[in-house]
């Protein structure tokens, strides 16, 4: 912290910048005992003896560049490749990191202000665009006019990536995404032709591979190679060329349903919350329309509830005990209607509801059995027809 003049009393402080004037030194010890003087003079040769090194490399390999970079700062804080990127592609004019904030900025109001403020994912999805390879290492050697000539292109692609996710699949939050990672083929896809409106075919294609990437945990582990394929696929679709991108291996079965437990952070619970999302719910007790907008604007489980009450299950099926909480036993319940139901049985919270129940049921794909109280029945017969569900998404 800096002392203000009449503060740095000559008795406790001395100047420093006085060790590099031979004047101005020989001013400031006048007036110090011959104890502190020797002090201070050996303070000073610390710092005219110090040398400082300075190399001057010239290289136009951006790669050779970075590995110096690299290597020089080892004993410092890592540099990254978002900050060469920045430093290379700067300007009056143009700040990457700026640009990445106002981005986040925009996207706050969608739920989406995070992807912004991940550099990581940002330029992941910038190398996709720019290069057509997600590995921000893609993006070493490239010009830095080029960055700050094609940024629009960027912003305009992750727009109408968040904008198809946002229409096509109700997600209104980054995290309600299975992988964050989804959006990087998605924005790769829209950067081109952008003014163009995409195909039937090309939506059908994009919704059977977020699906089948989805349930079949495609992202999971070290996903770099899948991302990369992903990313090629896609701009072949977008170009009107031969297209794999749907052509991925996801298989799908009642025990997805009623072995995954429900955790709102789990891929698994993320995409089973999509795939309850795009059936149209209605609200339980008063066969409303769900308001998706307020159960998926932030990914909580305040919205999701038990089908069969964790407590009713305890009291008269232990058996069962271990199923109570798999994906195959919850639903979008309101925390307002989870109060009436609280630990009944489904036979009578079936009370409270309307007398006909088929569109409620079927919203939610609710057999029969659970009015019945027939608690293992109905996480079996649940299982099937989610499994059912899931296997007309992925085609």
């Amino acid at each position: 912290m800096a002392l203000a003049q009449g503060d740095a009393g000559a008795e406790r402080y001395f100047p420093l910048r006085a060790f590099f004037d031979p004047v101005g030194f020989a001013q400031a010890v006048s007036s110090l005992t011959d104890e502190r003087k020797v002090e201070i003079v050996t303070v000073q040769e610390k710092f005219k003896e110090a040398l400082i090194p300075a190399e001057t490399f010239e290289n136009e390999d951006r790669a050779s560049v970075a590995i110096v970079f690299e290597r020089v700062n080892r004993m410092g804080v890592d540099l990254d490749i978002f900050e060469l990127l920045t430093a290379w592609t700067w300007s009056n004019e143009f700040d990457l990191q700026d640009k990445f904030m106002e981005l986040s900025e925009e996207f706050t109001s969608f739920g989406f202000d995070e992807v912004g403020s991940d550099n990581d994912l940002m330029l992941r999805c910038c190398a996709a665009i720019l290069k057509g390879d997600p590995s921000p290492a893609a993006l070493i050697d490239i010009n830095g006019a080029e960055v700050r000539a094609e940024f629009d292109r960027v912003a305009q692609a992750l727009r109408l990536a968040i904008d198809f996710l946002r229409s096509n699949l109700h997600i209104r939050h980054v995290r309600s995404l299975p992988y964050t990672a989804q959006l990087i083929p998605l924005a790769a896809f829209f950067s081109h032709s952008q003014s163009r409106p995409i195909t039937d075919d090309q939506r059908s294609t994009l919704l059977r591979w977020f699906w089948r990437s989805s349930f079949g945990h495609r992202y999971s582990g070290n996903p770099g190679r899948n991302i990369k394929t992903d990313v090629d696929e896609a701009l072949k679709l977008r170009q009107g060329a031969d297209s794999a991108l749907d052509a991925i291996t996801a298989n799908v079965d009642d025990s997805f349903f009623s072995r995954n437990t429900f955790n709102a952070r789990t891929v698994a619970t993320k995409t089973f919350i999509l795939m309850l999302a795009g059936n149209h719910p209605l609200t339980f007790l008063s066969g409303q329309n769900v308001s998706l907008e307020e159960v998926l604007s932030e990914p909580n489980r305040k919205e999701f509830h038990h089908c069969a009450p964790k407590a009713w299950v305890a009291k008269g099926n232990a058996a069962g005990a271990d199923r109570v909480g798999a994906l195959a036993n919850f639903a979008i319940i309101s925390r307002t209607e989870n109060r009436t139901i609280k630990d009944l049985a489904p036979s009578e919270y079936r009370k409270s509801m309307p007398v006909d129940i088929t569109r409620i049921s079927q919203a939610a794909f609710i057999p029969g059995s659970l009015w019945a109280d027939e608690f293992d029945t109905f996480i079996a017969e649940r299982a099937k027809l989610l499994a059912a569900s899931a296997l007309g998404l992925i085609g």
